[in-house]
């Protein structure tokens, strides 16, 4: 689906994880109505905000090595695997800063993650790996509404640390944690891309 004036704001939120990040740092509202709709809200110019978004996508797609299937996935194992030692980091930070509704957030990404991480590599990346990817649109569409619950709580937890605004009198454990959210929401935003609009894609064209 490209992307227009007319486009829901939802789309581009659940679908565009790259997007959403440029809608997040020009402070347009991601909950209701068309990108048009949302950019006026703001003050913003949405054809600029959309070639933003058309930009940043076409940047990160070109930094990758390589658009071939087991390349794309052999990425994507190479960041889960990095993935449960960052979130018990970050939950043990929350702790330490008594975050207690953000420590819970964490735990539920965390649990969410770890299960999808499972459905990825035991089931669907050996089945895209096999070359049978166009019979696998049910575990495909699967796989996305569990990105769109992951964009969820990062959203989640984008409110709860204000939109990682450090406090002035924040401890050291407050900085720590806020910074390390704030990377972990770039990461598998980028993640999140890399699969739902290159990987499967991809995959299902064979």
């Amino acid at each position: 689906m490209r992307l227009d004036p007319a486009t829901p704001i939802a789309h581009v939120v659940a679908r565009r994880p790259l997007g959403w990040a440029v809608l997040r740092r020009h402070g347009v509202d991601g909950s209701t109505g068309t990108l048009d709709d949302a950019c006026a809200g703001a003050g913003k110019d949405v054809a600029i905000v959309i070639a933003e978004i058309e930009a940043a996508e076409g940047r990160f797609d070109g930094d990758l090595p390589s658009h071939d299937i087991d390349g794309l996935i052999d990425r994507a194992d190479a960041y889960h695997r990095g993935l449960d030692d960052e979130l018990a980091r970050l939950r043990a930070l929350a702790r330490v800063a008594g975050a207690g509704a953000i420590h819970a957030e964490i735990d539920r990404l965390a649990e969410d993650l770890t299960l999808h991480r499972e459905k990825e590599q035991r089931i669907l990346f050996p089945w895209l790996r096999s070359g049978r990817g166009a019979t696998a649109v049910a575990p495909v569409l699967a796989m996305e509404l569990e990105h769109d619950e992951t964009m969820c709580h990062l959203r989640e937890l984008r409110r709860l640390c204000r939109d990682y605004r450090v406090p002035a009198r924040a401890g050291p454990s407050v900085a720590a944690l806020w910074r390390g959210l704030e990377r972990l929401e770039d990461d598998l935003v980028r993640h999140i891309h890399t699969e739902n609009n290159l990987l499967f894609p991809l995959a299902l064209a064979r």
